[in-house]
């Protein structure tokens, strides 16, 4: 089951308000979940985040509210197997100079706060329209399923708002994560970022509207996050928030140490379904409203 649309809001104390889009491929093979509801209380190259036997551990670091995307019926949160790592492309088409640096220090705070390996696997001719209309799974020579990395895009406004059902002219980004097929559909195994490209996010941390945290937050919901409605230090927060929060806040933190190597690793299992199987539903829109120029 799709996360609940949320009503866009007003955020920021300047004039035009953006959307960033959320739109959640669920897996049609053998997976039940429902809405993850809101709680308050490591990049270069192939490495193995550690011994898949490795159980969840306590989490000590700060807390403060976040929600999932979808838990299981044991209000477990659905997520990566933490334990191996997730490989991500970029498509620079349209995008700022420095958006790979940008991107390998998103990759390396995502690792900090989660201990999963992101891989950097070079960039891509793919594009939003053909990941989104052909699936994230493909067939290997030998017949075998796989699944495609994470692709990072830039695209037009008219073309993230087809996908995420948003309105053009507020569009900021949207994020996609998709379930695998077969014995893997109960893991997320790839998924989209778009950004789109007329904004000209400045290439920096500067600010909440920058790449950085805008990209931060997209990956947010990569992992498997929701959005909050509480706690404006959250960069997940849904509400107005201040220009100068730029990093993930406590409930963040608290959130994505569930969803990485805190929560335990998966086992590894190979993926024995027929690679024409693809992750669909019906898209689920999540929107917030941002600042003006």
């Amino acid at each position: 089951m799709p996360p609940p649309s949320v009503a866009p809001r007003r955020r920021g104390r300047r004039a035009v308000a953006f959307v960033v889009a959320l739109v959640v491929a669920v897996g049609a093979v053998g997976l039940a979940v429902r809405p993850g509801g809101e709680r308050s209380t490591r990049a270069d190259r192939h490495h193995r985040s550690s011994d898949p036997s490795t159980q969840a551990s306590p989490y000590e670091g700060p807390t403060g509210p976040h929600s999932f995307l979808h838990t299981r019926a044991d209000d477990t949160p659905v997520r990566w197997n933490p334990c191996e790592p997730i490989h991500y492309q970029m498509d620079l088409d349209g995008a700022p100079a420095g958006a790979v640096g940008v991107m390998v220090q998103v990759a390396a705070r995502l690792h900090q706060a989660t201990g999963i390996e992101f891989v950097y696997d070079g960039t891509s001719d793919a594009t939003l329209r053909a990941r989104t209309a052909f699936g994230f799974t493909y067939q290997r020579a030998d017949g075998s399923a796989a699944f495609y990395p994470v692709l990072v895009v830039w695209a037009p406004a008219d073309q993230i708002a087809a996908v995420g059902a948003g309105h053009e002219h507020r569009l900021l980004g949207l994020a996609m994560p998709s379930l695998g097929v077969g014995t893997r559909s109960g893991t997320y195994v790839s998924g989209v970022i778009a950004v789109v490209r007329a904004k000209h996010l400045p290439p920096n941390f500067s600010q909440r509207y920058a790449l950085g945290p805008v990209l931060l937050h997209e990956w947010g919901h990569i992992l498997g996050l929701g959005h909050t409605s509480r706690g404006p230090e959250e960069l997940m927060y849904n509400g107005n928030m201040p220009l100068n929060e730029t990093s993930f806040g406590p409930g963040d933190l608290q959130g994505l140490a569930a969803l990485g190597l805190g929560g335990g690793c998966l086992a590894p299992r190979e993926v024995t379904a027929s690679p024409t199987l693809t992750p669909t539903a019906s898209p689920t829109l999540t929107s917030t409203a941002g600042p003006a120029p």
